[in-house]
C-alpha cells in the first residue's frame, strides 16, 4: 500500500496528519508513506522527527486582492505549482 500525505502550513494541521500516518503504520507496516509539504514550512521539522519521508516543494498560497501586486504574486504561485510537475 501507497499512502501521500498532504497537509502543512500550522502544527495543527501536520501533527494530525503524523498521527493518522502512525496509525497506518501499526495497522500496515509494510505501507510506504510520502508527505509532501512546501519548503521551509512547519512539516520539514515535524515530519523529519517523526521518521517519515517528505518532498517538498516551492508553494505558496494565493492573495485574495485585486491589486497588481497580488495579481503578480498569484500569477508566480500558479508558475510554481507548474514547475513542481
Amino acid at each position: 500500500m501507497r499512502i501521500l500525505i498532504a497537509g502543512g502550513g500550522t502544527a495543527g494541521h501536520i501533527n494530525p496528519a503524523i498521527a493518522v500516518a502512525r496509525y497506518i503504520r501499526t495497522r500496515q507496516p509494510s505501507a510506504e508513506i510520502l508527505f509532501v509539504g512546501a519548503q521551509g514550512g512547519m512539516e520539514e521539522k515535524l515530519v523529519g522527527e517523526a521518521g517519515f519521508p517528505l518532498k517538498t516543494f516551492a508553494m505558496r498560497g494565493f492573495l485574495h486582492k485585486l491589486t497588481p501586486k497580488a495579481i503578480w504574486f498569484n500569477l508566480d504561485t500558479l508558475r510554481r505549482m507548474a514547475a513542481s510537475f
